[in-house]
């Protein structure tokens, strides 16, 4: 499993967010992870790892 931080351009400018991977080759199902507060908790990462291990490509913008 491996974690990137990536950049999303957006009108207003770029968006932080980050992926998690699978380890090996893809294709994988996407998950979307959406954020209940405006900004990125730690929970929130141990939830996109946990779903990359299980199979998962995630973003979490």
């Amino acid at each position: 499993m491996s974690r990137t931080e990536i950049s999303l351009p957006t009108p207003d400018g770029d968006a932080r967010a980050f992926t998690f991977k699978p380890e090996g080759s893809g294709p994988w199902p996407a998950a979307i992870i959406l954020m209940d507060a405006p900004a990125i908790r730690p929970a929130l990462f141990d939830m996109g790892e946990r779903l990359a291990e299980a199979g998962y490509y995630v973003l979490l913008p």
